[in-house]
């Protein structure tokens, strides 16, 4: 049989099924423009008229197909009831995903018992995968309304937009958003407007001088894809007329302007001027921006880092008063990211869920922060926006490990003359990576106060236990030195064992929880046999789903309250289930702050890289133990993630 695309074989089913269609509802249904379904209609015609059938128009009712042949047409049919199988959604995710896109790309109610004769499901099974994606939509603040007449997504406009890129242009299974390979752009035709509209884009940011990193040309790319698409089905975008004078004054806006007009010249649109304002708030929020003018100088921002900083020091021991550049960067970024939130836009972080795996410590920092950010200008910050402040926290938490100097603390056995010699040594090799060195004796050792920076040196076995590093010093050798250097680099394996932490009473496997509501209750439930019901309410009033999926079917759980004794909590559940945008099946709920940073660096380190594997058998808790103590051995000999 002659060549049919996907999307041929789609209309005809759909003329199959429905009789007499307009090419209007057609392209609504496929997400194309009527011209493209006109292009389609002569490719199936061509096909059709060979196996006994025919493709009739009329003026102001549709297409129809009309069967003269059913033998010779059943050639048709059997191809499509076996490739059409195959694009049926088979699990509830796929189910899902197909109904959320759907709900996306239709402006009318859709009755159940039309979308369930289409997922080949009953109206139970139809209302049950409802409630998942009643709860994607929610992360976009977005609804579906039932009435008599179906189904119907309302809301913002810019919502709608920003949802159909992430399910539309977002690699589910990669956690991509891009454009090459991507099945919706594609076609010569879409590639041909995506060139234009790249060109069009590059010709005013270079015009206006606003630089743009190649990610966010790319996104912006999408984002006028998307809203061409729109237009052409007259959903546009809505602005307060105060918001859109202010827009007015700024270059953005004049960028935006002269976008419109090269656009308006190419495709069959006419945009008003609440288009304009949304091109121009796309530019605005993707700008590199190079220095801060007014915006760092304002009083409120730096009472708010003032604020950050205070309760990052009070709770974590961590000092950024004077860090000058996490400084600078929080003033450049805070103000644009809440003009974007204000706006509903969202710069994408095409290295999200990467960032939240890593980086762990820093996320736990950095709720602290957007807990006081949320709080401060009554908004609300999504996972994208929430990764860019992990990766500043971060950086400065690093730099403060580099710049934080040890002290020595040095035990000498063979008198003065050993403890000179010492004391001339170590400052010839170390002085610009010590803040002192100081002399204990023998006797004194008991009783004398360690710091968490200390280092103990002896030249002599000692039977002291202590939790700092202690290095033996025998006869000046070189492997002493060595191992010194590694210590204060911070280079020198931190020997734990995860099962101190993460007890056999805290792996929970194969629960049969049915939803993350479900699951945080069961996790407080456990949290509360172990440290009692006051303790375990406070950390779950404090805990922070939001900023937990680390992609690859995983979650890790922080709070913003702290008890003494370290906890990590394992969940594996039977059947994955819904979080905020992915479907997890592990859970991890992390309590480690009393520990030290880089015993909870390295906690992190192992979970973060169990995370990251794709393959996640778990036999029992003894070789799942195995596993992330593994892990840490990987990380000591440089073969780890």
């Amino acid at each position: 049989m002659q060549s049919l695309s996907n999307r041929n074989k789609l209309i005809i089913q759909y003329l199959l099924n429905h009789g007499q269609t307009t090419s209007k509802e057609l392209g609504e249904v496929l997400s194309v423009t009527d011209r493209t379904i006109k292009s389609d209609m002569l490719a199936i015609k061509s096909v059709i008229e060979k196996y006994g059938a025919d493709l009739i128009s009329t003026r102001g009712k549709g297409y129809e197909i009309v069967i003269h042949d059913s033998v010779s047409f059943g050639v048709i049919r059997n191809v499509l009831n076996r490739e059409m199988t195959m694009l049926i959604p088979k699990t509830s995710q796929e189910r899902i995903l197909y109904l959320v896109r759907k709900l996306l790309m239709v402006d009318f109610e859709i009755s159940i018992q039309e979308l369930a004769e289409e997922l080949y499901v009953d109206r139970s099974t139809l209302n049950l995968d409802m409630k998942d994606v009643r709860k994607i939509f929610d992360n976009y603040s977005l609804q579906v309304e039932s009435s008599n007449k179906g189904l119907l997504l309302v809301g913002s406009e810019i919502q709608k937009r920003r949802c159909i890129c992430d399910f539309f242009f977002q690699n589910q299974a990669n956690d991509v958003f891009a454009l090459d390979g991507n099945e919706n752009t594609n076609t010569e035709k879409n590639e041909k407007e995506m060139r234009y509209i790249r060109e069009a884009l590059l010709n005013v940011l270079n015009k206006y001088q606003i630089t743009f990193s190649n990610y966010s040309i790319e996104n912006m790319e999408i984002h006028i894809m998307v809203a061409i698409r729109r237009y052409q089905f007259y959903q546009y975008v809505s602005f307060e007329d105060s918001e859109i004078a202010n827009l007015k004054e700024t270059k953005a806006y004049s960028a935006a302007k002269d976008l419109k007009v090269m656009l308006e010249n190419q495709f069959p649109i006419i945009l008003p001027e609440s288009e304009v304002a949304y091109l121009a708030i796309h530019i605005q929020s993707k700008a590199i921006v190079t220095n801060s003018k007014v915006d760092t100088q304002q009083s409120d921002v730096d009472e708010l880092l003032y604020n950050i900083y205070r309760r990052i020091s009070k709770r974590f021991n961590l000092s950024f008063f004077l860090n000058s550049e996490l400084n600078e960067l929080l003033k450049l970024h805070i103000p644009a990211m809440v003009n974007r939130v204000k706006n509903q836009l969202f710069m994408r972080n095409p290295l999200l869920y990467e960032t939240m795996r890593q980086y762990q410590f820093a996320v736990e920092v950095c709720i602290e922060a957007v807990d006081e950010i949320e709080n401060w200008y009554n908004i609300e910050i999504d996972e994208n926006e929430f990764a860019y402040l992990v990766l500043y926290f971060n950086l400065a938490i690093q730099k403060q490990k580099v710049e934080v100097k040890k002290r020595i603390v040095l035990v000498c056995g063979n008198g003065r003359p050993e403890m000179i010699l010492m004391l001339n040594q170590l400052n010839e090799r170390f002085s610009n990576q010590l803040s002192d060195i100081v002399t204990v004796d023998l006797l004194h050792l008991n009783s004398f106060h360690f710091e968490e920076n200390d280092i103990l040196i002896s030249t002599i076995p000692l039977s002291i236990e202590v939790d700092i590093p202690m290095i033996y010093l025998q006869g000046h050798n070189n492997l002493g030195f060595q191992e010194m250097y590694d210590v204060i680099s911070n280079s020198r394996h931190v020997k734990i064992n995860m099962g101190d932490y993460l007890t056999r009473e805290r792996f929970h496997e194969n629960l049969d929880l049915r939803s993350k509501e479900e699951v945080l209750i069961s996790l407080k439930e456990m949290l509360s046999s172990e440290i009692g019901e006051d303790k375990a309410e406070g950390l779950a009033w404090g805990m922070f789903p939001k900023f937990s999926e680390l992609g690859k079917k995983c979650v890790l759980l922080h709070s913003l309250k702290d008890v003494n004794e370290p906890i990590i909590e394992f969940i594996s559940l039977k059947n994955e289930v819904l979080w905020n945008k992915t479907y997890v099946k592990y859970i991890f709920f992390s309590n480690c702050n009393n520990l030290r940073l880089d015993v909870i660096e390295s906690i992190y380190y192992s979970l973060s890289h169990w995370c990251s594997k794709e393959s996640k058998y778990i036999a029992d808790y003894d070789q799942f133990i195995e596993l992330l103590n593994r892990n840490l051995m990987n990380k000591t000999y440089g073969n780890g993630v």
